[in-house]
């Protein structure tokens, strides 16, 4: 009975323990996205969600205009090294290195950014 309460105890603080860097990652990351952006008080988040290699989500903020431009989905890679990827706008007169990042964020979304 007793290894069985030991190996439960060491379970439960090792969940604790990852789900505390979890939520240290996820502040780490909405902070870095906020920085970035034209009106930081603005920023909106929605399904951030911490993974193995960083966190996801997407964000919504005002731009130079005062208005908010849609939720762009944001990748902070936590491992190896801290990097912050931001989907720019796209569409009709985007320019090239806006649609070479927004191939570059799908693609690391498939990489960082789904569980397992």
């Amino acid at each position: 009975m007793r290894p069985t309460i030991l190996l439960l105890s060491l379970l439960l603080a090792g969940c604790k323990y990852f789900e505390t860097r979890d939520v240290a990652n996820i502040q780490d990351a909405e902070q870095a996205v906020t920085s970035a952006l034209n009106d930081p008080a603005s920023a909106q988040f929605r399904n951030v969600q911490a993974f193995p290699k960083g966190v996801c989500g997407e964000v919504n903020a005002k731009n130079g205009f005062g208005g908010y431009v849609g939720f762009r989905r944001f990748i902070y890679r936590t491992h190896p090294g801290k990097e912050l990827l931001i989907q720019p706008m796209g569409g009709p007169g985007a320019s090239n290195e806006d649609n070479l990042m927004i191939l570059a964020i799908s693609d690391s979304w498939d990489a960082v950014c789904k569980a397992g």
